[in-house]
């Protein structure tokens, strides 16, 4: 996301040394964002990862016993439905 000034606020004709200072820290807060939204995007898609394993894991290991034996284990159906809105 990036900064856009909104064109209904006029600014005054002369700057203060302020409003330099204010830019700074509001790119550096942008910088940040994008950061943090990059590290959580890594987070989420290795999270996923680790838990698709974990189901395959768990199928298989369940698909050798029958309903008889273990009747309490059935198998877990990820939800898929806001899988692509998260990416």
């Amino acid at each position: 996301m990036v900064f856009e000034p909104e064109k209904a606020i006029s600014t005054p004709a002369v700057s203060s040394p302020d409003h330099g200072n204010i830019a700074y820290k509001l790119l550096l807060l942008q910088q940040r964002l994008v950061a943090y939204e990059q590290l959580h995007n890594e987070e989420m898609a290795e999270l996923r990862k680790e838990l698709e394993q974990l189901r395959r894991q768990f199928l298989l290991e369940t698909s050798s016993h029958t309903p008889e034996t273990n009747p309490h284990i059935r198998a877990v159906s990820p939800l898929r439905k806001n899988l692509k809105a998260e990416s």
